[in-house]
């Protein structure tokens, strides 16, 4: 790992840095899935007779009409809680963790564990696999290995040798079966679909196009990811400010819609006794994890090119507030949109009926986002179509700038078994591709990946949570966050809490 050390591997100033960190995790999180899952998650209690008067009398009738069907109130102050009780504590330990062993989160878990938890830093690469599909590259370099790693033990931290890490013990064989668990549950799927479903889902309209688009994102994304570290910094530049400035602009004209207090109000119209609904925690935990990426292993790659100097500890409490704050912004921007435009273009339909449709998610959970934005913002005009398309380009954006992440992790994980980079960035994206075919050419299994890996996040960042215990909160806390970083903030104890 010396070579991390060269000029070159690191961000070039602090301003990238934090674009980068944001761009992980910038992305359809925050604009296609939580305002799904925010109108989702209001209270079916509330559908009494009052709900049943058409919003053309909404001007008089509005608080009645809003209370008597509850909003997404407790989701939001939930998915809150957990942002600070769950989220960042995560997110902080990545970034030290990543920025104290320059290397992927499978090294991080080898060096801090030692062999025998080597698994769970390949589950962590397995969860991001998951989430874009990449798999199966490692598997089969995993089955390569025969021979022990060479290493000196130092306290309880493994130093490996990165020019001997291909070399894996054979007992850790047990890693592929792990790997290749998420090969198996899509074929599963794909063999329990009849051949004339399959092939009736072959057509130009969702097929083709699907993976035409796949192809060009990574073909953007490799050609980032191949330039190293000043590649990724240079995209998010680019691509995260538009993002933000369409999110801010199209949030701003929302706000102008007639009735779009409406549908505000609606969003922050609470029912507490959904606060004694388990499901309610889980649906607000796995939201929030993936919002902020949490537990995932983006920020610990990323963090491989910090210095002693930055402040891991600094970003990681205040990055993830921002990103949840466009959250939020984004279920202003959407509520606001899809009820003053119902109310506006069809005054006979009633509040109930107009959260029907916000919670209807459609085919692989396009329906608030790719399905009702284009019908609502097109009967708006020609400036409809304008913000329509800007709406796009920004999730094209998040996408785009969530998936260089996603292939540097792997690409970063590649390189630390002694590949070079451009074969590593090679195999990420060919295989990130030919694995990426089921879920382009067939929305059911794009719906399994998003309610499969929303728990799944939860399962990784408690794999954080044992690193941590393991090796003892309180030296973590000392020897690789506060004695380690220079000038960064000190890590306060309530850390401890959260984390242990």
């Amino acid at each position: 790992m010396g070579d991390m050390n060269r000029e070159g591997y690191e961000f070039t100033y602090s301003g990238g840095l934090i674009l980068s960190c944001l761009g992980c995790v910038l992305g359809t999180g925050n604009i296609w899935r939580f305002p799904r899952v925010l109108a989702s998650a209001s209270s079916d209690g509330g559908k009494t007779q009052k709900t049943l008067l058409p919003c053309s009398c909404v001007r008089t009738f509005g608080n009645v009409l809003i209370r008597a069907y509850a909003g997404s109130l407790t989701f939001i102050l939930t998915w809150t809680c957990f942002l600070f009780a769950w989220s960042i504590p995560l997110i902080i330990t990545e970034y030290t963790m990543g920025r104290f062993t320059r290397g992927s989160p499978l090294i991080s878990f080898y060096r801090f564990l030692g062999p025998k938890f080597l698994w769970t830093g390949c589950w962590r690469l397995l969860l991001c696999c998951g989430r874009l599909v990449l798999l199966l590259f490692l598997p089969g370099l995993l089955s390569i290995s025969s021979a022990r790693i060479p290493h000196r033990k130092c306290g309880d931290i493994y130093l490996v040798h990165c020019e001997c890490f291909p070399y894996l013990p054979r007992k850790h064989s047990l890693i592929i079966l792990f790997m290749a668990f998420r090969l198996y549950t899509v074929c599963k799927f794909l063999a329990t679909e009849s051949v004339p479903n399959i092939i009736d889902s072959f057509d130009l309209k969702s097929t083709w196009y699907p993976l035409l688009m796949h192809t060009i994102g990574l073909v953007i994304c490799g050609v980032c990811v191949f330039a190293g570290v000043q590649g990724i910094e240079v995209a998010n530049v680019c691509l995260v400010p538009i993002q933000l400035f369409i999110v801010v602009f199209t949030f701003g004209w929302s706000l102008t819609r007639e009735y779009a207090d409406v549908g505000i109000q609606f969003m922050f119209t609470p029912k507490w006794s959904t606060l004694a609904d388990p499901k309610l925690y889980v649906e607000a935990a796995c939201q929030n994890a993936f919002d902020t990426a949490a537990g995932m292993g983006l920020f610990s790659a990323y963090a491989a090119y910090f210095t002693r100097k930055t402040s891991a500890v600094r970003y990681g409490m205040f990055l993830p507030m921002i990103n949840n704050l466009v959250s939020l912004v984004c279920g202003f921007m959407l509520f606001a949109t899809v009820f003053s435009t119902l109310i506006a273009t069809e005054p006979t339909f009633t509040i109930p009926q107009i959260v029907e449709i916000m919670k209807d998610s459609g085919p692989g959970s396009t329906g608030l986002t790719f399905t009702w934005i284009p019908v609502l913002m097109a009967k708006m005009g020609v400036f409809g179509r304008v913000l329509c398309a800007l709406f796009f380009l920004c999730l094209s954006f998040a996408g785009i700038t969530s998936m260089i992440s996603y292939i540097e992790l792997t690409a970063r994980t590649i390189q630390d078994f002694g590949v070079n980079r451009t074969n590593a960035t090679i195999a990420s994206l060919v295989v990130t591709f030919l694995v990426g075919v089921p879920s382009a050419v067939n929305l059911r299994i794009l719906t399994n990946q998003d309610f499969v890996w929303g728990f799944a996040l939860m399962i990784s960042g408690l794999c954080y949570c044992l690193l941590v215990v393991r090796y003892d909160p309180l030296r973590y806390r000392k020897v690789i966050v506060n004695d380690f970083g220079i000038g960064d903030l000190k890590l306060p104890l309530v850390w401890i809490v959260s984390i242990a």
